[in-house]
Parts: structure tokens; C-alpha cells; sequence
């Protein structure tokens, strides 16, 4: 069968054409959730993922009705996606996530069924969100299928307990135990580092750019955190530049080591509890500053963690998307 699959997130979007399983063109273009959110309509990013999927047929020679299904992933269930539909409650596996995935027929631009990969949440499908169950609520939308494609391609193990770090805007880091997911820790980080890199003090204080993680700066930042405070800790890397104490590039990492730090901080408070048969962690991704999880991860856990760029050369959600159609 001829499969498309798109992979949208909140700025770009990545379409791929197979045919039994066997990739036969992919495309990319810079268009999510945020340009729908901006238009306050999401007719600009489904127009132009149906442009992406018109240009993959056209360049392979086929056309709309070769195509047996067309499925995606990540932000497209999100309000300003293709189409909202409700996370899964936990626990959720990939056969789940195969056979509960909302099928619906957009009818504006492709006017044919697709098949949308929901998200996942960690409170129950009609749970009412207050301020007493506030603080448990995690929830991923896009994480879910890479991991699965994590684990499909063999990189992670389809038994036992380990978790999976998600670094982005917001860092997710998935319990997964036996091949289901089980837990889900949110964490606001890559929003909050790109705005004190930009919006603060620290801004003219820190290297803008692509900087290798040594252990000794990101546990000193760490350090920072766990004996001060963040507030604190980010006084005292301010400090470190105006008495001169250290290069730019030392306090990026110290940096990472402080908001880094902190998600590590809660996944050892999670392993004293619901999280006490974990074995392992991976940490999805290829940009030098995840280097700082593995550091942290390893020194608050006591476990090995690994960095994984992708999933065999293929991208995570695509070996994730693979993965769900080989469960249905």
C-alpha cells in the first residue's frame, strides 16, 4: 500500500511518501501550529500541507487516488491543527495509539479521510482539571510517536522501565514500563532559556551559538540550582560576568545545568516514588546543549543515560509511524 505521512509541528512540517514500508520521497516546510495561531484560522497550514502532499505525488508520478491512506502526526489534533481531537488517557501503547487515532475527513483542502495520531495525557478521559489535580497533569502531542519509534527501531527495549527525555520548548520526559507509556513529567525549559537568552541581562552575557557540554560547568550550574534557588542561581551566573569569573561559553553551560537541572531534579523525585524500577534514560536529539541531560540524568539518577540523534537514520516519528501501522 502507499502511505503519506506527515509529521507537524508548532513551526515546520515534514511529509514523507512510502510504499510497503519503503520510503519513496520526503519534503519540508516551514509552516505549524504557530501560523495558524497568528492567521486565528488553520487554513494556512492545511493548505500547505496539502500543497506538500500534491508536490510528493506529482514528483513520483502518482496521484491522490494511489494513495491507500494518509496519516499524521504530532500538532495537528492541537485547537490550531488539522483537526482537534482529545489526548489518550495513560497507560497507552503503539497499538493503541494505532487503533484510537481520529479518523476524519477534511474536506476544504483534501477532501478524503485521514488518519490523525492523538496525543496522550496523563489524567483520565473525562477527568475535571482543578487545583487539586493541577500539578500531576502532563501531556504530549508528537513525543508519543517518536518514542514508539524509538522503540521500534530497537532503541530502546520493549520490556522494562526507562524513561525518555523530549527536549524542546517544553521538555517532556515519558515513563514508559513494558512498552507502555505510563507517566508523563512537563516541563517549561527551552521557552524559558530562549527568553533569558533574549530578554534579560544574561542576554550579552552568554555565547549565541552551538557550544559543547563539560561536565564540570553544567554540575556547577546544577549546583547553583539545588543549593539556591533558580532565582538565585541565575543572579550568580549574572555575577560570574561582571567580576569576570569565567568566558561566555562556560556560563551557556553552567546555564543548561540550572534549567536542565531542574527537570532532572523532579525525574529523582519521581524515581523515589512511581518511578523506582527505572533502569535507564535516553535523550532524543542532536543539538550540543541535550548533552546536558545525559550529565545531569546520570550524576541525579544513578542510571545510564544515552543520547539518541535518531532512529536508524530515519527520523523518530517516521520509524514511530512504521511501528503503528505494523500493531494495526
Amino acid at each position: 500500500m502507499v502511505y503519506v505521512y506527515m509529521d507537524s509541528g508548532t513551526s515546520n512540517t515534514r511529509a514523507y511518501l512510502l510504499r510497503d514500508g519503503a520510503l519513496l520521497a520526503e519534503a519540508k516546510a516551514p509552516v505549524g501550529t504557530k501560523d495558524s495561531a497568528i492567521a486565528g484560522d488553520n487554513a494556512v497550514l492545511v493548505s500547505r500541507m496539502k500543497k506538500l502532499y500534491d508536490g510528493l505525488l506529482e514528483a513520483q508520478g502518482l496521484t491522490d487516488g494511489d494513495v491507500g491512506e494518509i496519516w499524521m502526526s504530532g500538532m495537528v489534533t492541537n485547537g490550531f491543527g488539522v483537526h482537534e481531537a482529545p489526548h489518550m488517557s495513560l497507560p497507552v501503547d503503539a497499538r493503541a495509539l494505532a487503533e484510537q487515532a481520529c479518523v476524519y475527513k477534511e474536506e476544504k483542502f483534501f477532501g478524503r479521510e485521514l488518519h490523525l495520531v492523538r496525543g496522550a495525557k496523563t489524567t483520565a478521559p473525562d477527568a475535571a482539571i482543578d487545583f487539586s489535580n493541577l500539578p500531576g497533569v502532563g501531556n504530549v502531542r508528537g513525543e508519543e510517536i517518536e518514542i514508539i519509534g524509538l522503540m521500534g527501531s530497537g532503541g530502546a527495549p520493549q520490556t522494562g522501565a526507562f524513561a525518555v527525555v523530549a527536549p524542546g520548548s517544553h521538555t517532556h520526559v515519558c515513563y514508559v514500563r513494558n512498552g507502555k507509556f505510563c507517566d508523563i513529567l512537563s516541563c517549561f525549559t527551552g521557552e524559558l532559556n530562549f527568553a533569558i537568552g533574549k530578554d534579560t541581562i544574561l542576554s550579552g552575557e552568554l555565547f549565541h551559538g552551538d557550544v559543547a557540554m563539560e561536565e564540570e560547568n553544567v554540575l556547577r550550574g546544577y549546583g547553583y540550582l539545588k543549593e539556591y534557588g533558580m532565582v538565585r542561581a541565575l543572579y550568580i551566573l549574572h555575577a560570574s560576568k561582571v567580576f569576570e569569573v569565567c568566558p561566555d561559553a562556560v556560563r551557556s553551560q553552567m546555564l543548561a545545568g540550572v534549567i536542565s537541572g531542574g527537570v532532572a531534579e523532579l525525574v529523582g523525585k519521581k524515581q523515589k516514588g512511581e518511578w523506582s524500577d527505572l533502569e535507564r534514560v535516553y535523550i532524543l536529539g542532536d543539538k550540543p546543549y541535550i548533552a546536558s541531560y545525559k550529565i545531569l540524568m546520570e550524576r541525579e539518577l544513578g542510571v545510564p543515560a544515552e543520547l539518541k540523534k535518531n532512529a536508524g537514520g530515519r527520523s523518530f516519528a517516521l520509524a514511530g509511524f512504521l511501528e503503528l501501522i505494523r500493531k494495526r
